[in-house]
């Protein structure tokens, strides 16, 4: 795969401040991780929060829902709402909002933010148009709001940078209208292929080992829509918000230069990410505390850096070909090629996916392999 990253116009960085240690008068600062889905945000949330100075916590927006008041688990194994933290941060929320939970935001959290895959949040894009427009009690209650969960984690955790991972462009729209918040974006993608062969695997429902809800396989044309929608959209809130500090990271740029790529990310987020990067480089690993929802990766205690490139081997001809039909324009304008060349060291048995190692953990998660009709 060319490396594109100093010509390409989709791949420019918005430089953020100097490298600055929050105090406890900055304002909360958030990295939020944007695009679609199986793009290796889950790792990539747990090496920037593997900083002293920072907190990762999942994707947040997830907290608002009744399941993650009943099933899900935080990556330090307990429920959510038996992990010490989660339970002091949602009492904390309550105490700054008057509600009595995080769920009793989540009819104002729906119209404005969910993202439901049939409509690909474009509903919520149009309400937040009207919403940015207009104003009103109403919008500043549901803002205040979303600037009490940063505030929460704050408070309870002591930390004063946030790293959420809900990846939805919404979100990141959604973050960047919020008052007080200081917000640095980063924009993750990843080649369509390799998210389209992800979302071709099938797991049953285990709570306790991070998988929520059965994942059916899903087919070619639908993943290819997704990752589309995902990162126009991820790309006009950038275009949009020019005030927050962004850039654009690509999957395969973080896990084979994680140097290079971690001072880019330095240089927006203003934090020191160069000992960190060496040690991934190091082979060292890093262990997410307090995740809350994402990838079951979060669940397996260290993660290692380890570039992930099954698609090249396994996907069938057929469906690559299919996703540069459908997509190809666009994976050029993110510097991604038809054919990429890729050192063939990636590609052997040293490489394990993130499903390979669930599976590995525990057989039983896996429903079946197939692919999707």
């Amino acid at each position: 795969m060319t490396d594109t990253a100093n010509t390409s116009p989709q791949l420019r960085v918005v430089s953020g401040n100097s490298f600055q240690k929050p105090t406890a008068d900055s304002p909360i600062r958030v990295i939020y991780v944007m695009g679609a889905g199986r793009s290796g945000s889950t790792a990539l949330e747990a090496m920037l929060g593997d900083h002293e100075d920072v907190v990762a916590v999942g994707e947040l927006n997830n907290v608002f829902s009744k399941r993650w008041q009943e099933d899900v688990h935080c990556s330090c194994g307990a429920l959510t709402l038996q992990c010490s933290v989660w339970r002091d941060v949602q009492q904390r929320f309550c105490e700054i909002t008057g509600l009595k939970s995080f769920h009793d935001h989540w009819e104002a959290h729906t119209k404005y933010e969910e993202f439901k895959p049939r409509s690909l949040g474009i509903p919520q894009w149009m309400r937040l148009t009207y919403a940015e427009k207009i104003g009103g009690p109403d919008v500043r209650e549901w803002q205040a709001r979303n600037y009490a969960v940063y505030q929460a984690v704050a408070d309870v955790t002591g930390k004063r940078v946030i790293v959420d991972s809900t990846k939805t462009p919404i979100r990141g729209r959604v973050l960047c209208m919020t008052p007080g918040l200081d917000v640095r974006l980063v924009h993750l993608i990843r080649d369509v292929r390799g998210v389209a062969w992800s979302r071709q695997k099938a797991y049953r429902k285990n709570p306790a080992l991070g998988l929520n809800k059965d994942n059916e396989p899903v087919p070619i044309w639908r993943s290819v829509a997704y990752w589309t929608v995902m990162n126009t959209l991820s790309s006009m809130v950038r275009t949009r918000y020019e005030d927050c500090p962004s850039l654009l990271v690509r999957y395969e740029d973080y896990t084979r230069q994680p140097l290079a790529e971690f001072a880019r990310i330095s240089e927006v987020v203003g934090l020191d990410y160069g000992p960190i990067a060496e040690r991934l480089v190091a082979g060292q690993p890093v262990r997410p505390q307090h995740t809350s929802a994402g990838n079951p990766v979060r669940m397996l205690g260290a993660i290692k850096l380890s570039p992930d490139f099954e698609w090249m081997q396994k996907l069938p001809e057929a469906d690559r070909n299919a996703c540069w039909r459908l997509a190809g324009l666009m994976m050029r304008a993110y510097g991604y090629e038809k054919h990429p060349q890729v050192d063939q060291s990636v590609l052997g048995p040293r490489v394990q996916s993130v499903w390979d190692q669930i599976r590995a953990e525990q057989p039983s998660a896996l429903i079946e392999e197939r692919k999707a009709a």
